[in-house]
């Protein structure tokens, strides 16, 4: 038990909680609640005070918790996105457009030699949860940045002027995303936290191989 890693998990799903205690409670000590207070209350049963990563939900509601009501209108709500999301999936595949051929470009990218491989981030409109993530922990992404969309459906005869005009409203953010990706990318902030301790390292075996040198 000591040397399990302590997860606090925070849902507003009461069976969320207990299934992802049934999934990981054997590889992490797992605190688990509705509210972050909680979850660390759960955690404190266990003997563990020290939280090695919070897990935390995504949507989760102002108030805190949500009615089974309200939890069974999300769950119907969600079906009916999955749904449309295979629909979307299977047109991609049947136009010979999916993630693949994204993959293919990082390797591209990846398979140039170069001292300093240059970073690249992936810019989708029908981009997925689980083909982001793919993005970030497997090909090596920097960013996964959203496409502006127009803000509703609009007709064939009108989406080219669409898509155009939700480019240039949003041009601000995204200037500021690939700014950030830019920024996050360079040397500096990837190493900057053990920049000082290097400089610090140099400078004192520097003195002391100034002091053995000169001093009898």
């Amino acid at each position: 038990m000591s040397k399990k890693r302590s997860l606090c998990f925070v849902d507003d799903d009461p069976n969320e909680l207990a299934r992802f205690k049934q999934a990981v409670g054997r590889e992490f000590v797992v605190g688990a609640g509705t509210t972050l207070a909680k979850a660390l209350e759960d955690l404190r049963t266990q003997g563990r005070r020290r939280v090695d990563l919070y897990v935390l939900d995504m949507y989760f509601p102002n108030e805190g918790t949500s009615t089974p009501e309200e939890l069974s209108k999300l769950g119907k709500a969600w079906d009916a996105f999955c749904t449309a999301e295979d629909a979307l999936k299977n047109v991609l595949t049947e136009l010979g457009q999916s993630f693949a051929g994204g993959r293919a470009l990082a390797k591209q990218i990846a398979s140039r030699s170069s001292f300093a491989k240059t970073p690249f981030v992936f810019f989708t409109r029908k981009g997925n949860l689980l083909d982001a993530i793919e993005a970030y922990e497997h090909t090596g992404a920097l960013s996964v940045i959203k496409k502006p969309d127009p803000r509703q459906p609009v007709d064939e005869a009108q989406r080219t002027r669409a898509y155009d005009d939700a480019m240039i409203n949003n041009r601000d953010a995204l200037i500021r995303s690939f700014e950030s990706a830019i920024h996050r990318a360079s040397l500096w902030y990837r190493y900057k936290a053990q920049i000082p301790g290097f400089i610090s390292g140099v400078a004192s075996s520097a003195l002391v191989w100034l002091v053995t040198k000169w001093l009898p």
